[in-house]
């Protein structure tokens, strides 16, 4: 899957900025005191170490899953609705609609520039804006930090719809019959655009810059853009980019939110390695010839 190939670029960009310090330098001589950032500098729950590793292995991941997936998808498929090209199957009534209102003709430029949006836009406007966003209160320090945790999320809600997708095969619209290398289900484009959005935005909202509307707002432009082109080219329903977007969304918001919070003024930092263990209870009762343990966590 290109997405794969696309992010893994992203989170070696990411990488490489994380392990730099180019970023965090500050420009030369004692800086001005209208070099104060205009909002209040927040932390985030890491540890660098971790996050490093979880992304590479996510990458990685991908990588070899892009391998292996056409031959691990010829089975026959699980959501068979339009099975034939669409034109001689049966489409519910949504998917149905959307496909005969935005189809063009012209479905290979649609596709091209498609692929432009989702492969070439998306990810480096993604960028761009993580790292504007922090540029822009004056924070660009923190920049680097924040690109790697975007491209961590990323990588997970990628990971997450390609999963999806091995379950709940189901053929492109303009796949040919019995052609089932391929799974429209959910969309690995809107999944790829929605989870950049949602991290980059959510990162930005955590750390309180003046530009996180602006985010949410492009991101989401951009991946209803993609939306429109992917139905115009005829390569995946409505549906399928519903589900893909709901996806990224949801696990490019929740990464951030469940493991890079906001670290609370005068609290210590836990490391991302050692916060599983928040809200864990261990109980303990006796039974008749021994005793009980049990763990637990509290969410």
């Amino acid at each position: 899957m290109r997405a794969a190939h696309l992010l893994l670029a992203a989170s070696s960009l990411a990488l490489w900025l994380a392990t730099s310090d180019a970023a965090a330098q500050g420009p030369a001589g004692a800086p001005a005191p209208d070099d104060e950032p205009p909002t209040t500098p927040v932390a985030l729950h890491h540890d660098l170490a971790v996050d490093l590793i979880a992304t590479g292995v996510l990458a990685g991941g991908l990588v070899t899953w892009t391998a292996v997936r056409p031959s691990a998808l010829r089975s026959a498929c699980v959501i068979c609705d339009g099975t034939g090209g669409g034109e001689g199957g049966t489409v519910n009534g949504v998917d149905d609609f959307f496909r005969t209102a935005f189809r063009r003709r012209d479905g290979e430029a649609a596709d091209t520039a498609g692929n432009v949006v989702t492969y070439g836009v998306a990810p480096a406007m993604g960028l761009a804006l993580t790292i504007g966003a922090a540029a822009a209160d004056r924070r660009a320090d923190e920049a680097p930090l924040n690109s790697l945790l975007v491209a961590e999320a990323s990588l997970a809600a990628i990971a997450a719809n390609e999963a999806f997708g091995a379950l709940l095969r189901r053929p492109r619209p303009d796949a040919s019959a019995g052609d089932h290398t391929v799974s429209s289900f959910p969309s690995g484009s809107a999944a790829s655009i929605m989870a950049i959005t949602a991290a980059s935005a959510t990162i930005a909202t955590l750390r309180g810059y003046r530009l996180a509307p602006l985010v949410w707002i492009m991101g989401t432009t951009v991946g209803l853009t993609a939306t429109y082109l992917r139905i115009a080219a005829d390569k995946s329903y409505f549906t399928d980019n519903l589900a893909g977007a709901a996806i990224g969304m949801s696990v490019g918001t929740l990464v951030p939110l469940l493991f890079h919070g906001r670290v609370e003024p005068g609290a210590a930092r836990a490391t991302a390695s050692l916060r599983w263990l928040e809200g864990a209870t261990l109980t303990t009762s006796t039974v008749p010839g021994g005793r009980i343990v049990g763990l637990g966590w509290s969410l």
